[in-house]
């Protein structure tokens, strides 16, 4: 999670780079930033795949450069040097990008609709408030930035930089949120944490546009800002309760025992509040050699084929009398899955407790937490079974009148 955390700085980071040198490049005509466009950008791509749909936003925004430009071939120069600086620097990364392509993607996600479009811009701004505050005010701020598009009024040449400083940066996010919402209608790969790959152009715009509101802006700005630095808290357990059943299962374990996760990437979370070596690790896909990481490489098709009853008893050959198996289940009725990923976990889930409630070398002995109450945590449940041999057949009853 921290690594994923980090990774996400960096792209809103890199993302801000782009935006930046991009405008003082393109529009502003410092030459000297065309070097640093192509590097952040080259960046941006490497550090995430949704780079692209900042990149695709930067190639449309061009079209407006040269409508604004007095040199049009000098800019296409400089636009030619430094996206094939980027081509080039990017090339030694495509063999991966075409591998993800095709093995990886986000079987996870479903495809978005307009809200979901509107709920990420909302939770990249920090929340709903603050969201409100800079559309208003900043609106009203993009209005007077318009209006100095032509350089006359009190701001002269410096507002006529500004107004087209904001209508580039305008048009590079809206055309990659367009491309990133297109694109998951094709292929569904649509997360709100990838929008921090739109945070560079949004701050940068916003920062226009509060500045242009005058003393309103200002406030706004310190508003925004105290909101930003004591955000709201969420509880852990709204996204699982992870940490609560390692500690409840954790007393019952032994080394050599068993814990299957039926959904798969809930493994590394489990892992990391077990990370006892002894025990052993599976999900619903057979078992794990390495319980920290989750391998997306065709798991769509993995969790198909692999049936639970089979993995099952694959899994309790390599598995001693008198272990506990610990179960780990998605909390089901709190689950809203329509992905085909998370359908197909739901399916096996409920496919892998029948079978082991059914097998007859397994005795249940519990499960945590009870789900009568009101209120149902989000997150996953253990269910435990003790691992037992089979009774040995009855003898067959001789034949009457038999010898």
């Amino acid at each position: 999670y921290a690594q994923e955390t980090r990774m996400y700085a960096l792209v809103a980071w890199l993302s801000m780079v782009v935006a930046g040198s991009f405008a003082l490049a393109f529009v502003r005509r410092r030459r000297g930033w065309v070097p640093v466009f192509a590097a952040a950008q080259a960046a941006l791509l490497y550090a995430h795949n949704w780079g692209f749909f900042i990149a695709a936003g930067t190639v449309a925004a061009l079209v407006l450069c040269l409508w604004l430009a007095e040199d049009r071939r000098a800019l296409l120069r400089d636009a030619a040097l430094a996206y094939g600086a980027i081509a080039l620097l990017f090339a030694a990364w495509v063999p991966t990008v075409l591998f993800q392509a095709a093995h990886t993607g986000a079987p996870w996600s479903a495809r978005p609709d307009f809200n979901a479009l509107i709920s990420g811009l909302v939770v990249v701004s920090g929340g709903p408030t603050t969201a409100l505050a800079l559309g208003l005010v900043g609106g009203a701020g993009l209005v007077s930035l318009a209006g100095g598009w032509h350089g006359v009024g009190p701001a002269g040449p410096k507002g006529r930089e500004a107004a087209r400083d904001a209508a580039v940066l305008a048009a590079v996010l809206a055309v990659a949120l367009l491309v990133a919402w297109l694109a998951s209608q094709v292929s569904p790969a649509w997360s709100h944490r990838y929008f921090a790959i739109f945070v560079g152009p949004l701050l940068l715009l916003a920062g226009g546009a509060l500045t242009s509101a005058g003393r309103l802006g200002v406030v706004t700005l310190i508003v925004v800002a105290l909101f930003w630095l004591h955000p709201r808290t969420v509880e852990l357990n709204n996204k699982s309760d992870a940490h609560r059943i390692a500690v409840l299962v954790g007393d019952s374990l032994a080394p050599g025992d068993l814990i299957i996760s039926t959904h798969p990437e809930q493994a590394p979370v489990l892992h990391y509040y077990l990370p006892d070596p002894s025990l052993r690790w599976a999900t619903s896909m057979g078992p794990v050699r390495d319980p920290g990481i989750m391998d997306w490489r065709d798991a769509l098709d993995r969790l198909q084929d692999a049936r639970p009853k089979a993995t099952l008893r694959a899994l309790l050959q390599t598995t001693k009398r008198d272990t506990t198996i610990v179960l780990m289940l998605p909390i089901l009725r709190t689950a809203r899955w329509t992905a085909p990923w998370t359908a197909l976990v739901k399916k096996r889930s409920l496919q892998w407790e029948k079978a082991m409630n059914s097998n007859p070398r397994l005795v249940r002995t519990g499960q945590m937490p009870h789900l009568s109450h009101q209120g149902l945590p989000r997150g996953v449940r253990a269910v435990l079974y003790r691992v037992r041999n089979l009774p040995a057949p009855a003898p067959a009853s001789r034949a009457r009148g038999s010898r």
